[in-house]
């Protein structure tokens, strides 16, 4: 989570850095990356893409506060700021401002030879442009309530946040932040499964107000989709990735699984699955990247010592990576082979079908094929 205490002081706006002291060439070459006219990242060619785009956005965050820009954090910068795990890093900072940005002329300034103008480019290539932007700005209202002060920063309640992401995210990143918002509201901990009555019961309670709060936008653009990701809402997710497997059994038709599944193993030891179908005895488990880059012989070696003494115990386990969860057909066509007919006879919600999984006919495998392996 981006804490201002630990990102460097903001240049004075008056007085920023100069771009010019780095050339075309390190532009180019992606050893520096533009942020905001006068501010520069240096990029490190061995740091994985999500800590490039953490500091950046922290730096953009520090650049915001200092310049005293008006408009308030929204969407998942918010989300990120108030704790919450997001499933895609980017580098934006999205904020709301009371007036509309479209409306503006921008100023003459020299664009980069490689640019493509938004007037000519693609769809796909206008949201790259679109997605590289520092600082997005968003036009809405905004109630007294829905604001609170995080280190001097303007940004949107938890709740708040929880409904924007909602509406306006596509529904694999939605789920995934506002899985982790509830986490953060009910105060779920590391440990939510020693306390699953009491969450259970706070969440019930939190998505009740939200989904009366959403009435409010009731017909209007992302409300269907709002209220499917707040009904399959939880906080007992642990993981982005665990909540894009419970989003993919949900928008293909297998029936909804149990999240985080008690299991006695054959040692006697008690273990707690990602996911489940207890009446079928089958498990689901999304093997994290964190772990195995921190400790990956140790970590692999409880792995087997846990799904041998499940498997012992009369249970089937079926492991999932983010990679394979990241090619959503072929992943629920998994998940759905190693099911029964009977737990995969749920109907479809739609609503958590991406565009892009939409368009090309939604999930839910068509009969008869199988996977080949």
């Amino acid at each position: 989570m981006y804490d201002p205490h630990d990102t460097p002081a903001a240049p004075h706006p008056t007085h920023r850095p100069s771009t010019a002291a780095h050339s075309h060439h390190d532009v180019a070459s992606g050893a520096v990356k533009p942020l905001r006219r006068g501010s520069v990242l240096v990029v490190h060619p061995d740091e994985p893409f999500w800590e490039t785009a953490s500091r950046a956005r922290a730096k953009i965050l520090s650049i915001f506060e200092a310049e005293r820009l008006e408009g308030t954090v929204c969407l998942e910068s918010a989300a990120r700021l108030h704790g919450a795990r997001v499933m895609a890093q980017s580098q934006s900072v999205d904020i709301i401002t009371s007036w509309k940005p479209n409306g503006l002329k921008r100023r003459p300034c020299p664009r980069r030879p490689a640019r493509v103008p938004s007037r000519d480019a693609s769809p796909a290539e206008r949201r790259r442009l679109l997605e590289a932007r520092p600082i997005v700005r968003h036009h809405m209202p905004l109630a007294a309530g829905d604001v609170v002060d995080h280190d001097g920063l303007r940004v949107t309640s938890p709740e708040r946040t929880i409904l924007d992401c909602a509406r306006f995210l596509q529904p694999d990143r939605a789920l995934a932040v506002v899985d982790s918002l509830f986490a953060v509201v009910v105060g779920a901990g590391d440990h939510p499964w020693d306390h699953r009555r009491r969450i259970e019961a706070a969440c019930a309670e939190l998505r009740r107000r939200l989904l009366a709060r959403l009435e409010e936008w009731a017909g209007q653009r992302g409300y269907r989709r709002a209220q499917a990701v707040l009904l399959a809402a939880t906080a007992m997710s642990q993981s982005v990735w665990e909540s894009e497997a419970r989003r993919l059994c949900l928008a293909s038709g297998i029936t909804p699984p149990q999240v985080q599944v008690p299991v006695r193993g054959a040692d006697g030891g008690m273990y707690f699955a990602d996911l489940g179908w207890l009446l079928v005895r089958l498990l689901l488990e999304v093997d994290g990247e964190v772990k195995l880059a921190v400790d990956p012989d140790g970590e692999m070696r409880r792995r087997i010592a846990r799904e041998e003494a499940i498997r012992e115990a009369g249970f089937d386990v079926l492991r999932l990576t983010p990679e394979d969860l990241r090619d959503s057909r072929a992943a629920v066509r998994r998940i759905w082979d190693a099911l029964p007919p009977s737990a995969r006879d749920a109907s479809p919600i739609t609503a958590l079908l991406t565009t892009h999984e939409r368009d090309s006919g939604g999930l839910r495998p068509s009969a008869g094929a199988r996977t080949h392996t």
